[in-house]
């Protein structure tokens, strides 16, 4: 994931750092759209859907995880029902 938002984390209090430093480590090994450079596979997720994969690790609201997600390039994507799902794409295993 290509992270640049150093300025805006700096604004941020102490325990929304936090969450934010828990949500980029979720998206380590995964990225905005694929590339040329490595094997990807598409995994769209709902916002409700990251909050429950993270829930161990800490209390993330939706709007802040909807700021995140924007604030670091990350589209939204149509799934068959027509329900928007954010676009994620992770690193296949062996891949990284």
């Amino acid at each position: 994931m290509i992270i640049n938002n150093n300025n805006y984390y700096d604004t941020l209090p102490d325990h929304s750092k936090n969450s934010w430093r828990i949500l980029e480590s979720y998206f380590k090994l995964k990225q905005q759209a694929p590339n040329s450079a490595g094997n990807l596979t598409s995994h769209p997720r709902t916002t409700n859907q990251i909050i429950d994969d993270l829930s161990q690790m800490c209390e993330l609201n939706a709007e802040f995880v909807v700021d995140f997600m924007f604030k670091n390039g990350f589209g939204l994507e149509n799934q068959p029902d027509g329900t928007p799902n954010w676009q994620i794409w992770e690193i296949e295993e062996g891949q990284f």
